[in-house]
């Protein structure tokens, strides 16, 4: 009896759950098929036995998925591969829909068993993109039919490392530092990161004829300017290389992201200390330098140990008024304004160049300025002269002296200009004329000869006769 009571309720479950009315509504259990638009960063693909969990809002009765105690809470459905949809794993799971019903359907892969909120689902990854991967549907058209329509997104955010060398391309692997931890809310579809420690995850390597790709799923996340993102290692050989972002860099859920690992490359560095060099006008003594010039492999900007060696160089160019000896760099004086230029250094293979600035003051002009009667004396004394007037030529010395760095560089006459300090003397040149004094008194006087530029100066002292009788008419 109690067996043929059994045979009797699957008949009748069956019979409920299948029939359909003439409008296709469903008066049973549904199933769960893809969308034409079920893609975020790639085609999904399901295989047998795929489970998904599912959750189910009544809008009659709630406006927004509760933590639990829903329509429907985590119900398990497995992937049908011949009919193409996920069907309910067994009778407990079973889900019903109407057309008198308003139903969503939140709809999350892979299962879990153990979830007791909807709002906050655990999910951690592991380096392993076959499970990983975390896709989230929902289905709020009310449609009452038996069918449910899901348009899958990812909620990871998928990375696609790319190594294009050929170099021992089959003993690389790559690690992606990442934070692993998550909590997925049904109700919102959001995904949320746990930032606490970042973990060292193996990515999938897969080969191609030009390059090596490596790919996986982490949880959306920054990372900072600086900040490891991943590291390459060769299996037996015992070398690994970090890489980094010259700049931040964000992953965020859904997307897929290129990030290109620089194969093994050479890298030069060339640069020469000190970049400047002053000299003055008149410097007879040299200035080192020294250049570094070395050539390395490298990964990402990361030299490779051992692999430095030296670089030739070359001088390309110089002022031809620097001077190089081996290291040490001397100048010729500098006679006239001040000048600079550039020492440039060129690199063999990379043509890099490293410069040296030098600058030289300009030369120290000094003027001397002489100025004397013929004898060196700077004062003359001119007297008894005629009551009737006289003249009286004098022989001054008026040069001006150029120095340039302390050596004289030419020579040449200065001008000069004469003055009285009376009205009844005058000068043209060096001679100088009295007039006739028409006084009883004798008289005197100063002419003062002043040289142009210096403003030296000498003197003769002039005493003139009295006349000695006065016409009277």
């Amino acid at each position: 009896m109690r067996y043929l009571l059994i045979i009797l309720l699957g008949i009748l479950t069956y019979s409920c759950v299948e029939e359909d009315n003439q409008d296709g509504m469903v008066i049973g259990n549904v199933s769960f098929t893809l969308g034409s638009t079920t893609r975020a960063n790639e085609l999904i693909e399901f295989v047998e036995g795929d489970a998904v969990g599912v959750y189910v809002l009544d809008r009659s009765k709630n406006s927004t998925l509760k933590s639990a105690g829903n329509y429907a809470d985590n119900r398990k459905f497995i992937w049908n591969s011949d009919k193409k949809a996920f069907i309910a794993a067994d009778n407990d799971n079973l889900i019903f829909n109407s057309p008198d019903r308003q139903l969503d359907f939140y709809v999350y892969f892979p299962y879990k068993s153990q979830v007791v909120d909807a709002t906050s689902i655990s999910h951690t990854v592991t380096g392993n993109s076959k499970t990983d991967d975390f896709l989230f549907a929902v289905n709020d058209e009310h449609t009452g039919k038996k069918d449910i329509p899901l348009n899958f997104v990812h909620l990871l955010s998928k990375v696609n490392v790319l190594y294009t060398s050929s170099e021992n391309r089959d003993q690389t692997a790559m690690t992606i530092r990442s934070y692993t931890d998550t909590k997925v809310n049904l109700a919102t579809g959001v995904l949320n990161t746990t930032v606490n420690r970042r973990t060292d995850l193996p990515l999938e390597k897969v080969s191609g004829d030009t390059y090596v790709s490596f790919t996986g799923l982490i949880p959306p996340q920054t990372f900072d300017t600086g900040e490891q993102f991943c590291m390459l290692s060769y299996t037996g050989l015992g070398t690994a290389y970090p890489f980094s972002f010259a700049e931040q860099r964000t992953f965020v859920s859904g997307e897929t992201n290129e990030v290109k690992f620089m194969p093994k490359e050479l890298a030069y560095n060339f640069l020469v200390t000190p970049v400047s060099l002053s000299f003055a006008a008149l410097d007879g003594v040299g200035q080192s330098f020294v250049v570094t010039s070395e050539k390395s492999d490298a990964i990402n900007g990361v030299i490779l140990p051992s692999s430095t060696v030296s670089q030739p160089y070359s001088l390309s160019s110089k002022p031809d008024w620097v001077n190089i000896a081996g290291n040490e760099v001397t100048v010729v004086e500098n006679r006239g304004s001040e000048r600079s230029g550039e020492i440039i250094f060129l690199q063999s293979e990379s043509n890099l160049t490293t410069k040296i600035a030098v600058h030289q003051t300009a030369g120290v002009i000094t003027n001397d300025y002489i100025f004397t009667f013929d004898d060196g004396s700077t004062s003359k004394s001119w007297t008894s002269i005629s009551a009737s007037g006289a003249s009286n030529s004098y022989s001054l010395t008026s040069t001006k002296l150029t120095y340039v760095n302390g050596t004289l560089e030419t020579t040449e006459t200065q001008g000069y200009s004469a003055s009285a300090n009376v009205d009844w003397a005058s000068a043209s040149g060096s001679t100088i004329s009295v007039s006739e004094n028409n006084s009883t008194t004798p008289r005197g006087g100063i002419m003062t000869f002043t040289q142009n530029e210096s403003g030296k100066t000498v003197q003769v002292t002039m005493l003139q006769l009295k006349k000695s009788s006065v016409d009277i008419n």
